[in-house]
């Protein structure tokens, strides 16, 4: 874990809702950073201040790798403002890598009613090793302009029952599962989608199906536990156990885990 700054020195409009932002960093280290793990950032301004008010309002930041001018990138929503030169105060790597199986054939990615980002940056690495890669977009997910992903990724928008051609065959030939779901109400989608997959499945294997949570993450550590998550083998905290957690082990409801 580093506590160090960075300084924005591109901006792009990735589509209608999402920017990608190129990072200087102070610490060349962090782009080293993994799929899966990501940064917690504020923002100060060209003089480097801070606010006062900004030691507890940190926004979660993944990066979706490093450009050629050897840069992180990041993306994020349009929801704030940003400018060239301004610097930025970084805590991290936050979180473990996504693990993945050996010899991966296909994997299914989900986003339900929220960006697909923390899961699309595993494409560029799954498209590379030749593994099949198809992301589901359910609920608020299908206005996600998909055009900057890889083009070998497949691309499927369920409708508003969360349906969708060949779905029967969509989980069963899936290696493996990665979802992600709006923040409102995390565990009810990931619920949702587990009986999903249960419906077009006789059984969830353990490693199959993994969440990948987005509680707001305050210390980064561990030590404030306002990210903690309830599973069968006890309480785990998102932001150094998580973000991806096997559904399999999480306290969805009493009904999937007998």
């Amino acid at each position: 874990m580093k506590d160090t700054r960075a300084r924005i020195e591109r901006i792009d409009l990735l589509n209608e809702r999402f920017i990608s932002l190129e990072l200087a960093l102070e610490d060349p280290s962090l782009k080293m950073i993994k799929p899966g793990q990501s940064l917690l950032a504020r923002l100060g301004d060209r003089s480097e201040e801070f606010p006062s008010w900004a030691l507890y309002t940190r926004e979660q930041w993944w990066p979706v790798g490093v450009t050629d001018r050897d840069v992180l990138r990041v993306e994020l929503p349009r929801r704030n403002v940003y400018e060239v030169g301004q610097v930025v105060q970084l805590l991290g790597p936050v979180g473990q890598p996504f693990r993945f199986r050996p010899r991966l054939h296909r994997v299914v990615l989900i986003a339900y009613n929220t960006a697909p980002t923390p899961l699309s940056v595993m494409t560029p690495l799954l498209v590379s090793n030749k593994v099949n890669v198809t992301l589901l977009l359910m609920g608020e997910a299908r206005s996600y302009n998909t055009r900057h992903l890889p083009p070998e990724v497949e691309i499927i928008k369920a409708n508003d029952r969360l349906e969708w051609p060949d779905m029967v065959r969509t989980m069963p030939e899936a290696d493996q599962v990665f979802a992600i779901v709006g923040r409102d109400d995390e565990l009810g989608r990931f619920k949702e989608l587990y009986q999903l997959m249960l419906a077009h499945r006789s059984e969830i294997p353990e490693n199959y199906a993994f969440g990948v949570f987005q509680s707001t993450l305050l210390c980064g550590v561990g030590s404030c536990d306002a990210c903690t998550l309830h599973t069968r083998s006890g309480i785990k905290r998102i932001c150094t156990d998580g973000p991806m957690f096997d559904l399999t082990a999480v306290r969805l409801g009493p009904q999937l885990h007998s």
